[in-house]
């Protein structure tokens, strides 16, 4: 998550420059997509990683979009175990990616960057408050296996 942060948010940045527009009509989809499958925790995560490929390969350099792929696998399980546990990260997701679109479209680098940067932090911020946690206070937990000391692995 850290390295997600370092990287993700200036690559959004740079997208917001370099993004044509048929890129932003289908990030638009995805978006709506995004939106259609709020309440399918594994569906909204399967558009969410589009939405994120689609920013990232805008930015035309193949080896960030390699290491932001392996990173965001990397994060899956952890995403989705926050999707099953906290009611409202649905709803937080879209609004965040929303933002992030709305910047690209306006090709606003640094809100873009901001945005971008929110977004990941949300994430990583949760996570770290559940590790925080002593190991059997984590509530819908996942079954024996997968707490949250493996979300992070792949």
């Amino acid at each position: 998550m850290e390295v997600r942060r370092m990287l993700e948010p200036v690559a959004t940045g740079i997208a917001a420059l370099r993004m044509s527009d048929d890129d932003l009509d289908d990030l638009a989809r995805i978006l709506d997509d995004m939106r259609g499958a709020a309440d399918d925790h594994e569906r909204l995560i399967q558009f969410d990683t589009a939405f994120h490929r689609t920013v990232v390969a805008a930015t035309g350099n193949e080896t960030l979009t390699s290491l932001l792929d392996g990173l965001s696998s990397r994060t899956l399980r952890a995403r989705v175990w926050r999707g099953l546990i906290e009611g409202n990260s649905a709803h937080t997701t879209i609004e965040e990616h929303h933002a992030i679109y709305v910047a690209l479209r306006s090709r606003d680098q640094l809100l873009a960057q901001a945005s971008a940067l929110l977004h990941v932090n949300t994430s990583e911020s949760w996570l770290r408050a559940v590790l925080a946690q002593p190991e059997g206070d984590h509530a819908g937990a996942p079954s024996a296996g997968a707490g949250p000391r493996s979300l992070v692995r792949p």
